[in-house]
């Protein structure tokens, strides 16, 4: 086989002459200094591995990684920079990214991530090449290699996202394909909570059949004992019982008479399971069983880091303790609903919450009681807010309501309801005695034509706020310029 073409990106001579000296012997190579030159040289031919920087003249490392790309799906492309962020490993991921290596690396880490490229690059060459050569009359060994092919496909599809839901489509959708099926499901645990998620229907299952089809579908998912054992065993046929997914709704009727089950397994554990409907398991082939059992290993892994970034990206907007946007979170969303009322015309309003007496609740139940009381606030607040609404921990025992769209009005009437509840609520200390709490809240709102900064609502309701606390605490006080 000849030797594999690279091009090599790069704006530093002494990085691209050493990049040049350790790969020329084994590759062909091609270098570039910039991004438009980069983008021409890509233009003219098809390179089995790009090599790009991030940081460049004439644009960005992406830019000639996106091209590459659209050239050619099968090109392996690594990226090296200094300048490193969550946001650009994220964007060159879902762009097909083969590695991503931060400067100063390793002369071995770097040759190995060049190697791995130009193995991966020539498997799929091969693949083809051994379809290609494989005698008609071997149906059987043509239809193995073409599933070959069809499974690296596959995984270079799910390898360039790190998005749940993409991935998942993915999955579902080369289940129906190889199955020659119309819809499948997939039922999967993120964090100790089942979601269920569907492929070719023709309407979205409504929420409340959706609980119902997870609860069913959980029922059978304890019942099957394989689904705890590295094992794949497809059929689910549960005597006595009604078909897994069998709901009646006035959007669709969703009815399995066979159904498949394939296991999503991760260190062991089962934490998913696709399903999908066949007249009968012999209709099942034994390469698209094989097929199916490989996938769910790959897909189970790609949705494993697709949980784990997604948690990661949680955890930089959300407050520890609660759960709700930190202060962070809060400030970038207010200012982008001041700014999204302006253009549409509308109104937002601002509720500021403090904990009356919290000092006194640490002294007399201590911390871990303290870190109770915040935990139930930060709950009741997404339970009485609406969708669309932006509760928020300020900081300490302060938290934050943003209300768009919201007349001042009616967010008092949210506000209320917020602070009825914390009333209401029984909270227990270490002996599981009860004792109640208390909340001061004050509130502003920004109306479209005025010419008022984030700064300036905030500013608002925290005075709101203080003369809530400062006149009796547990109420609702509205801003009223003094002006």
């Amino acid at each position: 086989m000849e030797k594999h073409h690279i091009l090599i990106a790069e704006d530093e001579n002494d990085i691209m002459e050493f990049l040049i000296d350790l790969l020329e012997e084994d590759f062909e190579i091609t270098s570039v200094p910039d991004v438009p030159a980069g983008l021409e040289k890509i233009e003219q031919q098809e390179f089995d591995i790009v090599i790009t920087d991030l940081r460049m003249p004439g644009g960005s490392g992406l830019d000639i990684l996106s091209r590459a790309k659209q050239k050619s799906k099968d090109t392996e492309v690594i990226i090296i920079t200094g300048y490193g962020t969550l946001e650009t490993v994220t964007e060159a991921m879902k762009l097909g990214i083969s590695s991503y290596l931060l400067k100063p690396f390793s002369t071995q880490e770097f040759f190995g991530q060049v190697i791995r490229a130009s193995s991966s690059r020539k498997i799929a060459q091969r693949s083809m090449q051994i379809i290609d050569v494989i005698p008609e009359e071997h149906k059987e060994l043509r239809e193995y290699a073409r599933l070959l092919k069809h499974m690296q496909d596959y995984l270079l599809n799910i390898s360039t996202t790190i998005d749940h839901e993409e991935i998942i489509f993915l999955l579902l959708k080369e289940v129906c394909e190889k199955a020659e099926v119309n819809d499948s499901y997939l039922i999967i645990k993120n964090e100790s909570t089942l979601a269920l998620y569907t492929y070719g229907l023709d309407a979205d299952i409504p929420e409340d059949e959706s609980k119902k089809v997870i609860e069913k579908a959980s029922e059978i998912w304890k019942e099957q004992p394989h689904f705890e054992k590295e094992r794949f065993i497809y059929p689910t046929v549960i005597p006595g019982r009604n078909h897994l997914l069998s709901i009646d709704s006035s959007l669709m009727e969703v009815k399995f008479d066979f159904t498949i089950s394939i296991p999503i397994m991760l260190r062991g554990q089962v934490y998913g399971v696709v399903f999908f409907s066949l007249e009968s398991f012999h209709e099942l082939s034994a390469s698209n069983s094989q097929y199916f059992h490989l996938i769910s290993k790959m897909s189970s892994q790609a949705l494993d880091n697709a949980f784990f970034h997604l948690k990661t990206k949680k955890m930089a907007h959300q407050d520890g303790l609660t759960g709700l946007h930190n202060h962070q979170s809060f400030q970038r969303i207010l200012t982008e609903k001041m700014e999204k009322a302006k253009k549409g015309k509308s109104e937002v309003s601002l509720i500021l919450i403090d904990i009356d007496n919290f000092k006194k609740i640490n002294d007399t139940y201590g911390h871990q009681i303290g870190d109770d009381v915040l935990k139930i606030l930060g709950k009741i607040l997404k339970d009485d807010t609406r969708k669309g609404d932006e509760p928020a921990r300020y900081g300490g025992e302060e938290f934050a309501v943003i209300l768009p769209d919201t007349p001042i009005d009616q967010g008092v009437l949210v506000s209320e309801r917020i602070r009825e509840h914390v009333e209401k609520e029984t909270f227990h200390d270490k002996e599981n005695r009860p004792f109640n709490v208390t909340i001061s809240l004050g509130i502003s709102s920004f109306i479209h034509s005025e010419n008022k900064t984030e700064k300036a609502l905030i500013s608002e309701s925290d005075q709101a706020l203080y003369k809530a606390k400062s006149s009796g605490k547990n109420q609702t006080i509205i801003f009223k310029d003094s002006n």
